[in-house]
């Protein structure tokens, strides 16, 4: 089965799936609103990222959600917006097809992914973390629900266009003793939806990793996500051991997370410190603007 990245639709696929002429998305095709690569044979063939971004950009109907191959993804789901209680109810029961299919849709239907994550998802989060407190069984639920939005979040970064040759490169991921996958996925996505090239490198990374991957990949800006349970003298440690040698490498520094922000003062002015994804996509949006 083709992937996200690798699928195509032919011009009729994709007038069936917004319910519009065929020639309707040629003429688009042909003024050049939508991408589209030629077969051997000359046929048109639209890539199906930028088949989403067309109709995500210009509020298109989804009529025919089952052509785009994409699990989970209904019209309904498309077109309906999604709340912190409608995701937890899909996320405790564990359809993980339904939940992607919501993500999906209401990426599709314009949400901005920094209002997504800081809306529906960590609400449902949020409500699902208080879960243990009603049972054991709470536990497993919460761990079940993360994978699934992890799933959920990778599928949305395949929907993203790929960026341009010479465009900014953000590098980061959760410092050494946060094992938390989902924050720093959100932030790649993020910096990826603002046009950067990513490289995310996943949770728990040792200081001394951090600043090998900087000097094989030269970022512009080093994302550091603190969301682990610990204290101050880590912090400290994060700083000189990190931040002080990014700082002389002359990367942008920025730090989420709500250990980073319950020990903000420890944070050197060279940081951004930034308190919500919206807050993240503000800055990596700001970021090519700058003279």
């Amino acid at each position: 089965m083709e992937s996200v990245e690798t699928r195509t639709l032919s011009p009729g696929d994709l007038a069936e799936i917004v319910g519009v002429s065929e020639s309707s998305i040629r003429r688009w095709v042909d003024a050049g609103r939508i991408d589209v690569m030629r077969t051997a044979g000359g046929h048109r063939r639209i890539p199906l990222r930028s088949a989403l971004r067309y109709v995500r950009e210009n509020d298109l109907q989804i009529l025919r959600p089952d052509l785009l191959g994409m699990p989970g993804l209904t019209a309904r789901a498309a077109h309906e917006e999604l709340t912190a209680d409608a995701l937890f109810d899909l996320l405790q029961a564990g359809d993980a097809a339904a939940v992607r299919g919501a993500v999906a849709g209401a990426f599709l239907h314009g949400m901005p992914l920094s209002e997504l994550y800081d809306g529906p998802v960590a609400g449902a989060l949020q409500r699902l973390g208080e879960l243990w407190r009603h049972g054991e069984e709470g536990i497993f639920v919460e761990h079940v629900a993360t994978s699934i939005c992890i799933e959920a979040v990778n599928e949305i970064r395949l929907l993203l266009p790929p960026p341009v040759d010479g465009a900014p490169v953000a590098l980061g991921g959760a410092v050494a003793a946060d094992p938390y996958i989902l924050p720093s996925l959100m932030a790649a996505s993020l910096f990826g939806e603002a046009g950067f090239r990513v490289v995310n490198l996943g949770p728990d990374t040792p200081s001394v990793a951090f600043l090998k991957a900087v000097d094989a990949h030269a970022p512009d800006v080093v994302w550091l996500a603190a969301t682990g349970h610990f204290g101050a003298a880590l912090v400290n440690t994060l700083v000189c051991d990190l931040v002080e040698p990014l700082e002389e490498r002359d990367v942008d520094v920025v730090v989420g997370g709500r250990t980073a922000l319950a020990h903000r003062s420890l944070w050197p002015s060279c940081v951004t410190l930034l308190d919500s994804m919206g807050a993240l996509a503000e800055y990596a949006r700001g970021y090519g603007s700058r003279g």
